[in-house]
């Protein structure tokens, strides 16, 4: 593992010189890096806040902490690394960045991670201060990626906290059904809800989702576009099934098994079987159940319309084509729509901004259009499941 850090210290050491400076702040549990200093610095304040009420929702009485490889210990003297958080005000740089276009935070572990070539150049900087915590955290830390506009962005780090919650307690999402993703997106998704970072569950989850099972809809072909809200339906119902978050987590992570006293060989369908006496099938029909007795109301059901059309996502790889007025006017088109204060006109208005989407060739807009054309065919292949 030594010839590892070196290797790495290596790529580093070589990294492309680069804009201007990241700025750094250490927190408790985190290291939060920024172009914008005062972001950073009020990001920080925050992560530790969301970070202690995510943490302990789903495992509050166990602390996630990230431990070193074995024999690791004496290269660092450090007990565990800290992890990134990287946050953007400008979401072109992050999409660019990331690659995620249409997208509002990315957590990845270390070497799955889209570092930017002039970063690389500031952790060598930072690595040179010799701070063993921040050295070991550039070694084995995992990396958040997060746009932060004015309007803060509270529910997209609770949101990205979760991954890195699981990722720390090494949580396995395999579920049947191939839902483990689905349940892993909905745990995000429905921490927001939970702790009150967005609202209105049953106008944005319950009553899309009742909409689609409604329409033929079926567990085992979620689309796309609603992964994240039939995940949080999912996972709403489980852990009143299961009676806490934490035991419902634990169906996903040995060591929250370990620390409740289950077996941790086993599979979330056994667990569920004996903590609730319920298969997994019999989970399901209850869900669906639920959701099919739901009344949907023309706003839920409008919604249902807006997150099918993938209005955001498009929004996202049209937006160089777009003028500024006609992305405000998509927000608050979106807002409306998703507050259940929207109307049909409202949908039509947003579809005809996109399908007029058009603007003057500039060498910018070009650079911004070829940077989206590999995003959009790993996209496609991953909605179409090929």
């Amino acid at each position: 593992m030594r010839r590892t850090v070196w290797m790495v210290w290596a790529v580093i050491a070589v990294a492309a010189a680069g804009a201007e400076d990241w700025h750094l702040v250490e927190t408790a549990d985190f290291l939060v890096l920024s172009r914008d200093p005062a972001l950073a610095e009020s990001v920080g304040e925050r992560t530790e806040e969301i970070w202690t009420r995510v943490s302990g929702y789903w495992v509050p009485l166990l602390t996630p902490l990230r431990t070193l490889p074995e024999g690791e210990e004496d290269l660092f003297g450090a007990a565990f690394p800290k992890d990134f958080i990287l946050v953007y005000s400008d979401i072109e740089e992050y999409w660019r960045h990331t690659g995620r276009y249409g997208s509002y935070g990315m957590t990845a572990a270390f070497g799955h991670s889209p570092i930017p070539g002039d970063l690389w150049k500031e952790l060598q900087r930072i690595w040179q201060r010799g701070d063993p915590t921040v050295q070991v955290s550039i070694l084995y830390g995992a990396w958040v990626f997060l746009p932060c506009g004015e309007g803060g962005c509270d529910a997209a780090l609770a949101h990205e906290l979760v991954y890195l919650l699981g990722l720390r307690l090494g949580c396995e999402w395999k579920a049947p059904s191939g839902l483990g993703p689905i349940v892993h997106d909905g745990m995000a998704t429905w921490t927001e809800f939970a702790l009150d970072y967005r609202d209105d569950p049953d106008l944005r989850v319950r009553q899309p989702v009742a909409c689609w099972l409604k329409g033929g809809g079926e567990p085992e072909r979620v689309p796309w576009a609603l992964r994240y809200e039939v995940g949080a339906s999912l996972v709403e119902r489980l852990v009143r099934e299961v009676g806490s978050p934490t035991t419902a987590l634990a169906l996903f992570c040995p060591g929250v098994r370990e620390y409740l006293g289950y077996p941790v060989d086993t599979t979330p369908a056994t667990l569920l079987r004996d903590i609730a006496g319920l298969t997994w099938e019999g989970f399901l029909e209850r869900w669906r159940t639920e959701l099919l007795d739901l009344r949907v109301t023309p706003a839920g059901e409008l919604i249902h319309r807006f997150y099918m059309r993938n209005v955001e996502l498009r929004a996202a790889f049209l937006r160089p084509l777009l003028a500024p007025d006609a992305r405000r006017e998509l927000e608050c088109l979106g807002e409306r729509i998703l507050a259940g204060e929207g109307t049909e006109a409202d949908l039509v208005r947003a579809e005809g901004i996109l399908g007029d989407a058009w603007a003057e060739p500039t060498p910018g807009i070009l650079d911004a259009i070829r940077a989206r054309m590999e995003p959009l065919r790993r996209l496609a292949r991953e909605i179409s499941g090929s």
